[in-house]
C-alpha cells in the first residue's frame, strides 16, 4: 500500500492529485505438489486498487483502477 501527495503540475496543465495504491496477493505454493523444491511455483489471486493513477485527477479517464488478477509466479 502506498500514498503519494500532489507533486506539482500534471501533463494536462493542472495540478496533480494525491494518489493511493493498494495491491494485495493471496498465493498458494503449488510447486511442491508437482515434485519441485519449495518456493519454485506459486499461484493465486491479486487485487489492485489505484486511485488518481500517476497523479491524474479523478476527471481524467483511467485515473481509477480496480483490477482483479490471477497470478502465477515461477522462481528459478
Amino acid at each position: 500500500m502506498s500514498f503519494r501527495g500532489a507533486r506539482g503540475k500534471s501533463g494536462f496543465g493542472g495540478p496533480t492529485s494525491a494518489e493511493f495504491n493498494f495491491d494485495a496477493q493471496l498465493m498458494y505454493e503449488v510447486g511442491t505438489q508437482m515434485g519441485l523444491p519449495k518456493s519454485r511455483i506459486r499461484a493465486g489471486l491479486e487485487y489492485q486498487y489505484w486511485r488518481n493513477k500517476f497523479g491524474n485527477p479523478p476527471t481524467v479517464p483511467g485515473s481509477l483502477a480496480r483490477t482483479p488478477m490471477v497470478r502465477v509466479e515461477a522462481h528459478f
